[in-house]
C-alpha cells in the first residue's frame, strides 16, 4: 500500500526502519498523509514528526512517497 506525503517536511526525521502511526485521507484516488508519528516497539509514542524525532529502528509496513512523485 502506498501513502502520499504532500509536503516533504511531514517526513522529516522518519527512517525506513521506524514504526509509525498516521492519519490519511483519500484524495484523487490516493491516500494522502495528514499526520504521522513515530512510535517505539512497545506501541508508545516517541514523538510527533512535526517536532523532530529520535531514532528508534523497528520494521516498516507501508511505503510513503512525496506528493506528485511516481
Amino acid at each position: 500500500m502506498v501513502f502520499v506525503a504532500q509536503s516533504p517536511s511531514i517526513l522529516k526525521g522518519i527512517q525506513v526502519t521506524h514504526q509509525v502511526r498516521f492519519d490519511a485521507i483519500e484524495k484523487d484516488s490516493q491516500y494522502v498523509l495528514t499526520r504521522i508519528e513515530q512510535i517505539n516497539p512497545q506501541g508508545n509514542l516517541v514523538c510527533d514528526v512535526r517536532d523532530g524525532c529520535s531514532s528508534n529502528p523497528v520494521s516498516d509496513r507501508f511505503r510513503i512517497k512525496r506528493f506528485g512523485s511516481a
